[in-house]
C-alpha cells in the first residue's frame, strides 16, 4: 500500500477547507452606505439579529422574538415572531427583516410579512402627488394600519388604514393616499397588523420609496 497516496485525498480536502475559511474571513465588507430605511448609520450595530429586534420594537412589536437568522457576505435576513415559544401562543405571523452591511454595521433595507403583501408601489419607486397602494392582507377585524415615514428621521408623515382580509384569510386591500410633503426625500411605506390581545404589532411590511415634490 502506498501510504503517501492514501493520505493525499484527506490532506487536499483539509487544505481546501482552510483556504475556504480564510477567504470567508477576509471577505470584504462594503464601505458604501446602502439605501436603507433604519437606523441612521451612526446608530447601527454589528449584530443583524440585534438590529432586527431593535427595528421590530421601533415598529411597535411588544416582545419580538428571533426565529431564524441567515447571514451572507454583506446581507442578512432575520425572521421575527411577535412572541417567543414561552408565551404558549400559536402565532403564524412572521416578519422577515432584510439587512445590508456597511463598515461592519447592519442596516435595515426593508421588511415583509406573508400577511401583508404589497403589490404596488414597488420598492424604490418614485411617488408624487398621490400614493396608490395595492396589497393582499389579513389582519384583526380586517384593519391594516398604513403609515408613511421620513427615512432620515423616522418621523411619521401621515397614517391611515385599509380594509383587507381577516381571520387568516387573505383579501384584497387598496387605498389612495395624498402626499403632504413639499420636499423631495426618501420615505418608507409601512403596513402594520396589530394584535387583538394587546394592540401590539404582530406583522409588518416596510417598502422604501422616494417622494418627489
Amino acid at each position: 500500500m502506498n501510504f503517501r497516496t492514501t493520505r493525499r485525498g484527506p490532506v487536499l480536502l483539509v487544505a481546501l477547507l482552510l483556504v475556504l475559511a480564510a477567504t470567508l474571513l477576509m471577505w470584504p465588507t462594503s464601505d458604501k452606505t446602502p439605501r436603507h430605511v433604519w437606523p441612521a448609520p451612526s446608530a447601527a450595530t454589528s449584530s443583524p439579529s440585534q438590529t432586527a429586534v431593535a427595528f421590530a420594537h421601533r415598529l411597535g412589536f411588544t416582545t419580538p422574538y428571533v426565529t431564524a437568522t441567515s447571514v451572507f457576505a454583506n446581507s442578512a435576513t432575520v425572521d421575527i415572531s411577535p412572541v417567543g415559544p414561552e408565551s404558549g401562543l400559536l402565532v403564524l405571523a412572521t416578519t422577515r427583516v432584510n439587512e445590508s452591511r456597511a463598515n461592519g454595521k447592519w442596516l435595515v433595507t426593508s421588511c415583509s410579512s406573508s400577511q401583508l403583501v404589497v403589490y404596488s408601489p414597488r420598492p424604490d419607486s418614485i411617488i408624487s402627488g398621490m400614493l396608490p397602494v395595492r396589497a393582499a392582507t389579513t389582519a384583526y377585524e380586517a384593519v391594516v394600519n398604513v403609515q408613511l415615514r421620513d427615512i432620515e428621521s423616522w418621523e411619521l408623515e401621515w397614517k391611515s388604514t385599509m380594509m383587507g382580509g381577516s381571520m387568516g384569510e387573505m383579501g384584497p386591500a387598496s387605498g389612495l393616499f395624498p402626499l403632504r410633503s413639499a420636499a423631495s426625500h426618501p420615505v418608507a411605506l409601512v403596513l402594520l397588523s396589530r394584535s387583538a390581545r394587546d394592540g401590539g404589532v404582530i406583522a409588518a411590511t416596510v417598502v422604501p420609496l422616494t417622494e418627489r415634490s
